[in-house]
């Protein structure tokens, strides 16, 4: 994960290592403390999802819980960075599901 300037803002998802999975606007890059703006927490998921990767390429589906957006999120412990299709960046910024 390299250093990134605000105007490389895109949709991506983050994995920590505290088994976080959350998606949103990247706005800063310092290695393993990313921000995010807009952005939304995955707290469950199911097989369907195919894991994290599925969740990067498709967005989360019916039976995934999703937290409300956050305007702003900085996270610590970053283990990954997945840039999100258009699709999943539509399904992760629709209604929550919690």
């Amino acid at each position: 994960m390299g250093q990134q300037t605000t105007q490389d803002r895109r949709a991506v998802m983050v994995t920590t290592q505290y088994r976080g999975v959350s998606a949103g606007v990247l706005v800063a890059d310092h290695g393993e403390t990313v921000v995010l703006e807009d952005a939304r927490m995955c707290v469950a998921w199911d097989a369907s999802m195919h894991g994290i990767l599925g969740l990067a390429q498709h967005g989360p589906g019916p039976s995934c819980r999703v937290s409300p957006a956050a305007p702003r999120l900085t996270l610590r412990g970053v283990t990954a960075v997945a840039d999100l299709t258009p699709e999943a960046w539509k399904r992760w910024q629709a209604e929550p599901r919690v």
